[in-house]
């Protein structure tokens, strides 16, 4: 994002003070009465412009003026929780604003829940007020209420991580951990600033845009200054963390420096172990339609998967946690990542061969034939043969996993999967010959590879000579096809 430049704001005088670094510009503005919270497009108010160009002395006079107009905020309903931030104080600047807001607001303001309540603060002071809660409870004043709300919209709210009531725009404090500087981060966490409040169309916290923009100083600074005000592992609206930013922009340098005090501060903060700590900041489950829509889909770069599967060894990745449709082993077992640590955690728990993955179609056994890791495979059944035997064979559906990895192995044409397959369970195929025969002859791809894959074919036909007379009629309707076409295209004259 650019610095704002003065000519943009041309009806704005506050704005175009801000822009400039203009202190005298600014105070004549403020003394004339202009309003410091009005925001224009996207919540954008001059704070917020001060802060994205690094005006300090305007960043600092604004908050004056805040910590001022934050005076008259009574003490009760600033000590009630973190509640009165989420529903930020409203703002009645003209005179008549001011007079409206006596009128509808309440007389017991403790009746009404905090999460229901809506604060107003008042420029100007009415019958002895200048902040009060308007009677959002009461049947004959809530129409009246409503459409006052409304008319108090553009004057913005006193806050410092919200500029907007209706809309939750990018905040301040994290436009300053994005791009400016260290002093202006900190005079905003000075007068109240949260770290810990996201803001922006997924709730952000200045913490992720620090790291967003790779603001290795801005990074150290917050960790440093202020590890107990805010959680470097929390996430966004979707679901994301720091971790999984940075590993989607592919910032394997930055993720490295980062990784150990993340995961520590999760022990020290929750009593989690260290392998806990991290399955957690790793683990990444939107509610999303689309499949590849996870973590492990951005680990790309050599250097990520590198250091990736140095942390899957280092903290022990739960390789069984879901991810969408399947679960992480599967995964990664198809896409080739981290199959050291893969092969380790099976050698150790042989029954994550039995575990099922996508839509509990095929368990880990077959996804490694189907994804032609078949050099450890043959370890598995050289060292636990007829374990692994009854686990690619087991008939606890219809049909069974061993007959849907063979539709697969005959459909990709993989020969030598194939080869391995029917060398290891030959007998169990031919006890049903019909089952065997709709996974392999009766599929509608098996006519293109009487073309295409005859290896394949003439594999079967050795193995299983019960399939002799189905693959002669079925390479005789080609044939029959074949010549029906050729007719075709003589008698058109082609």
């Amino acid at each position: 994002m650019q610095p704002f430049r003065e000519e943009s704001f041309r009806s704005r005088p506050l704005h175009r003070a801000a822009a400039a670094g203009d202190t005298e510009a600014l105070a004549k503005c403020l003394a004339q009465g202009i309003n410091p919270y009005a925001p224009i497009d996207k919540g954008i108010t001059p704070l917020f412009v001060a802060v994205r160009n690094a005006k300090e002395a305007i960043v600092s006079m604004l908050l004056d003026r805040y910590q001022e107009d934050l005076a008259h905020v009574p003490k009760t309903v600033k000590d009630r929780s973190t509640g009165w931030r989420c529903r930020p104080i409203l703002i009645a600047w003209t005179v008549e604003e001011c007079e409206r807001a006596v009128t509808l607001a309440t007389n017991c303001p403790a009746g009404i829940p905090l999460h229901a309540q809506v604060f107003v603060w008042l420029y100007r002071m009415h019958d002895g007020h200048r902040f009060v809660a308007l009677d959002v409870g009461n049947r004959s004043k809530i129409i009246a209420a409503f459409r006052f709300i409304q008319q108090l919209f553009p004057n913005g709210v006193l806050s410092l991580d919200q500029s907007d009531y209706r809309e939750n725009y990018d905040n301040s404090l994290q436009m300053a951990c994005g791009y400016s500087s260290v002093e202006i981060v900190d005079l905003l966490i000075a007068r109240g600033a949260s770290l810990s409040m996201g803001s922006g169309p997924n709730d952000r916290t200045p913490f992720m845009a620090a790291c967003e923009m790779a603001r290795e100083p801005m990074i150290e600074h917050l960790l440093t200054k202020y590890a107990d005000r805010f959680n470097p592992t929390s996430r966004r609206q979707d679901g994301r963390n720091v971790v999984h930013l940075l590993v989607q922009m592919q910032k394997p340098a930055l993720l490295e420096r980062l990784m150990d005090r993340l995961v520590q501060y999760r022990v020290k903060k929750f009593g989690e172990t260290d392998s806990q700590a991290f399955n957690e900041m790793f683990c990444y489950r939107p509610d999303s339609e689309y499949a590849y829509d996870h973590l492990w889909y951005y680990v790309r770069s050599p250097a990520m998967k590198k250091l990736c599967a140095k942390y899957a060894e280092q903290y022990q990745l739960d390789l069984s946690s879901h991810l969408n449709d399947t679960i992480v082993l599967e995964y990664l077992i198809r896409e080739g990542l981290f199959l050291d640590y893969c092969y380790k955690t099976i050698r150790n728990d042989l029954s994550l061969l039995r575990v099922c993955g996508r839509n509990d179609e095929l368990t880990m056994l077959h996804t490694l034939i189907l994804s032609k890791r078949l050099a450890f495979v043959k370890e598995l059944y050289r060292d636990h043969g007829e374990i692994v035997k009854s686990i690619f064979e087991v008939d606890s559906r219809e049909p069974s996993q061993a007959h849907v990895a063979m539709r697969y192995l005959v459909q990709e044409a993989d020969e030598v999967g194939l080869q391995f397959v029917l060398e290891h369970h030959r007998e169990y195929y031919v006890r049903n010959v019909d089952k065997l025969q709709e996974s392999t002859v009766d599929m509608f791809v098996f006519k293109d590879l009487l073309q295409k894959s005859s290896r394949i074919v003439d594999l079967l036909q050795q193995t299983f000579p019960e399939l002799r007379d189905a693959i002669s009629i079925a390479k005789n309707d080609k044939k029959q096809a074949y010549e029906l076409d050729n007719g075709m295209y003589v008698d058109c004259g082609v």
